[in-house]
Order: structure tokens, then C-alpha cells, then sequence
């Protein structure tokens, strides 16, 4: 299996702009260049694992969600996630996500149904 440079970049990009992130804003949050961001974006630089790993982090996702197409499947709820919950979600502090995880795990143990009756 191959590495796919150009899709891991339109996926950076993608993330970016869905933030309202110029390309200057991410790269100094990421702690790389403008340059080299650039090149990721549009695969003209193969990137080490630590500045992907940088990226993401500055993009609130996780290095998988740029380097696995499987998110590409899902495209229904791509926008979904990449223009309305990940923007909220990268904007929560380290307590406030791990909270909104928790939330999650109980919601996931409900129906949303007229009763919201616990699935069993």
C-alpha cells in the first residue's frame, strides 16, 4: 500500500479551510512554515509523521483522519463534521472535550425516539 500524498494534503486543506484557517494561521500553530504547509497541501513535500502529527493537532483531528480515506466514504456526514462539529469541537479546552465525550457514552445509550427509552 502506497502513501497518498495528494489526498492527505486536499484533507488538510479540507480541515483548514473548514476552520477559516489561512494557510499562515495553521502553520504557526503547527510550528512549521507557511512554505512547507503549502507543499503538504498540495504534495509536493512528503511529510515526517511528527509534522502530520503537528498539523492535526493544530486542526483539532487526529493524524488517522487525515491519512485514512476511510472518512471519504462517509461523505454525507463530512460536512457535517468538518463545518459544523469540528470548528465547536477544536474550540473546547482538554476538560471540556473529555466531557463532551462522556456526554456522548450516555447519549449513545439512548434511542431518540418519542419515550428517549434506554436501548438494551
Amino acid at each position: 500500500m502506497q502513501f497518498d500524498y495528494t489526498s492527505v494534503g486536499k484533507r488538510i486543506q479540507h480541515y483548514r479551510t473548514s476552520l477559516n484557517k489561512t494557510q499562515e494561521e495553521l502553520a504557526e500553530q503547527a510550528d512549521i512554515s507557511k512554505n512547507y504547509l503549502s507543499k503538504l497541501e498540495n504534495a509536493q513535500a512528503r511529510g515526517r509523521l511528527d509534522k502530520y502529527y503537528s498539523v492535526a493537532q493544530a486542526l483539532g483531528v487526529t493524524v488517522d483522519m487525515l491519512i485514512d480515506n476511510s472518512s471519504d466514504r462517509a461523505s454525507g456526514n463530512d460536512y457535517f463534521f468538518s463545518n459544523q462539529l469540528l470548528p465547536l469541537v477544536s474550540s473546547l479546552s482538554v476538560e471540556q472535550r473529555k466531557m463532551l465525550i462522556d456526554f456522548i457514552e450516555l447519549l449513545k445509550d439512548y434511542d431518540v425516539d418519542k419515550n428517549n427509552t434506554k436501548r438494551g
